[in-house]
């Protein structure tokens, strides 16, 4: 069914007029009008599906009973993807009208992605009116037009960009968590009017997972009080960030739900602003930070972190957390945080020093394919801990761009062997192809004697001997 009055987009019986409903029911006595809102509710259940579900995808030329299968099986699944999409199903933020009328005779939605393009204001105006409907979501995605370098925004548009963000983020707090993973994501820099009030919306308290990536207006003047307030509000347990400015906000922000933290690359928060931070979350299970600003000289309150299970960090961050034996007392898992840059022999052996006094660490991470780039490694002359790390069973690598040759292979083995408790050796090589797995695993048959398996990921190797 199409109509030029309705648009391209999926029709439903809401679409129609109420004279030419009326005009159906009067045909009909009461048995089949039964009958048919049945069927009708049955065809919106499966039209809506077909056109949201992502596992429709693969299955475009599906038969009908098949369709109404897998949307009979998979309809609590249903996701809406919408916007400028660079790959997969994508809808019209046009299609949010007839989303609305469904929502009765629908199948539940439980995840929503939007991605504004740099006609921001209309499509937000779309997306404010469904969160008006209170919808249920367990994963909310919003993913904000970033300008490209070279492309300036007028002040007209930056005014109605923030206007259009206010009357967002106050419907926002309008969707109602759902059941599950309580997600939303924020990404994308948006360009907004700086200076004048700051927003007053209600705070957002629904949420248990955040993600924030390069969405800085949360913390411009204007914004960061609502920001605070919200992330302060809500019950907290995953919290991940990516390229945001929050470190100068960190003092005023407690979350005493909060279990894990992944920060993925934020080069302007130091360490005196996360330290403090990790020092007053005792909750936290598991922390990643692979990029942070530059060390300082800010420690850990003694007794920090004591849930604390596995740690990534730069190599400056674990020297100081691991430096006093009750901050981060349970740690079993420590993982260096990949980087261009080696760290220094002194400072990997520092950092062995620290693991050997802690019994409870069992697994590891060390840049092994960096520092045997050359037999420096191998050659240094200070003490070495690897013998009195007798605890460590799992030592594990990530050499992506390491170059697998014979000879910086053997020094690997030889690496590995320093370490004779270890009875599992994994390592993530995408350079190291068939024919050197087979050379490492042979030397490391002969060479590491306490090695039982040797993890080429996704697979797991036993040294037979």
């Amino acid at each position: 069914m199409s109509s030029p009055n309705l648009g391209s987009g999926p029709i439903t019986l809401a679409d129609l007029p109420n004279e030419l409903v009326f005009i159906i029911l009067e045909e009909l006595d009461l048995e089949e009008t039964i009958s048919v809102a049945c069927l009708c509710r049955r065809l919106n259940y499966v039209a809506l599906s077909y056109y949201i579900h992502r596992a429709m995808e693969p299955n475009r030329t599906a038969t009908t009973s098949l369709w109404c299968s897998l949307s009979h099986t998979h309809g609590e699944l249903s996701t809406l993807l919408f916007g400028a999409l660079d790959a997969g199903y994508r809808l019209s933020f046009s299609l949010l009208k007839a989303i609305r009328l469904w929502l009765v005779m629908s199948p539940p939605i439980k995840d929503v992605t939007c991605m504004f393009s740099n006609d921001f204001a209309q499509e937000a105006e779309q997306v404010t009116r469904y969160f008006g409907t209170c919808p249920e979501l367990d994963v909310l995605t919003l993913t904000f037009f970033s300008i490209h370098l070279g492309y300036s925004v007028e002040e007209t548009e930056k005014q109605r960009n923030r206007a259009t963000l206010e009357k967002l983020l106050r419907s926002l707090g309008r969707v109602v968590a759902g059941p599950l993973s309580r997600s939303l994501t924020l990404m994308g820099d948006l360009v907004i009017e700086e200076g004048g009030s700051a927003f007053d919306g209600p705070p957002l308290k629904n949420f248990e997972t955040v993600h924030l990536s390069d969405s800085n207006f949360l913390f411009c003047p204007s914004f960061s009080d609502w920001t605070i307030t919200s992330l302060n509000a809500c019950c907290i347990t995953s919290l991940r960030l990516n390229e945001v400015d929050i470190g100068p906000s960190l003092h005023q922000i407690q979350m005493d739900s909060l279990e894990r933290l992944m920060i993925l690359s934020c080069p302007r928060l130091l360490h005196s602003d996360l330290i403090p931070f990790l020092s007053r979350h005792a909750y936290i299970t598991q922390l990643e930070a692979f990029l942070l600003g530059p060390a300082g000289n800010t420690a850990f309150t003694s007794g920090s972190l004591p849930n604390l299970t596995r740690v990534v960090g730069p190599m400056d961050f674990l020297l100081v957390g691991l430096a006093l034996p009750s901050v981060m007392a349970s740690v079993a898992d420590v993982a260096v945080s990949d980087s261009s840059i080696s760290p220094s022999i002194d400072d990997t052996q520092r950092l062995l020093s620290f693991v050997a006094d802690r019994p409870s660490i069992t697994s590891l991470s060390i840049p092994l394919d960096q520092l045997n780039s050359t037999r420096d490694w191998l050659d240094y002359i200070g003490t070495r801990y690897e013998p009195q790390v007798a605890h460590l069973t799992r030592l594990r690598v990530n050499a992506l761009g390491f170059h697998f040759d014979e000879e910086t292979t053997r020094r690997m083995v030889d690496a590995v062997s320093l370490f004779p408790q270890v009875d599992e050796f994994s390592m993530w090589a995408i350079m190291m192809g068939t024919e050197w797995e087979e050379e490492f695993l042979a030397k490391a048959r002969e060479t590491c004697h306490g090695l039982k398996a040797v993890g080429f990921s996704p697979t797991t190797k036993i040294l037979l001997r």
